[in-house]
C-alpha cells in the first residue's frame, strides 16, 4: 500500500508541476499575442505615416505646379531619374530619402515673386539672383526636417 500512497504523492506532484507549467505557458502566450498587437497597430500607424507623408508632398507639389505650371511635373522626373540613378549606383542610404528630397527641390520657388516667377523676358542681373536662390530658400525651408529612421 505504502508504494501506492507513494506513487499517488509522485503523480500529483507530476500533475500539478505540470499545471503550473501549462498556467506559464497560457500566461506567455497570452503576453506574446499582446506583445504581437501592440506591433501590428505600430506598423499599422507607420503605414499611415508613410501614405500621410506621401499624400502631403503630393500637395505640396500640386501647390508648386499651380504657381509654376512650367515644372508641371517636373519634380516626379526628377524622383523617378534619382530612383534610377540611386538603384543603378546601389546606395547606402534609403532611395525614399533621395525621392522626397527630389521631389522638394523646387520648393523654394514657392517665395519667388510671380512677376520674376512668370516673365517670358529676360531676367536682369537682380531678378536672376533672386531665382537662382530658391535652391537656398528650399534648403531653409527643409533643413529642419527629422527624417525618421
Amino acid at each position: 500500500m505504502s508504494e501506492y500512497k507513494s506513487f499517488n504523492e509522485e503523480s500529483k506532484n507530476i500533475y500539478e508541476k505540470l499545471n503550473w507549467q501549462a498556467q506559464e505557458i497560457d500566461r506567455q502566450k497570452k503576453e506574446i499575442d499582446e506583445k504581437n498587437e501592440v506591433i501590428n497597430f505600430q506598423k499599422n500607424q507607420i503605414n499611415e505615416y508613410g501614405v500621410f507623408i506621401d499624400d502631403l508632398l503630393k500637395m505640396i507639389l500640386h501647390l508648386l505646379e499651380l504657381r509654376d505650371p512650367y515644372t508641371l511635373g517636373h519634380s516626379v522626373r526628377v524622383a523617378k531619374i534619382v530612383r534610377l540613378i540611386a538603384e543603378e549606383v546601389k546606395v547606402k542610404i534609403d532611395i525614399k530619402d533621395l525621392q522626397y528630397g527630389a521631389l522638394l527641390h523646387d520648393i523654394g520657388k514657392i517665395v519667388v515673386p510671380d512677376s520674376i516667377l512668370h516673365k517670358s523676358s529676360i531676367l536682369s542681373k537682380a531678378e536672376k539672383i533672386l531665382i537662382e536662390q530658391h535652391t537656398v530658400l528650399g534648403y531653409e525651408s527643409v533643413q529642419s526636417l527629422r527624417i525618421p529612421d
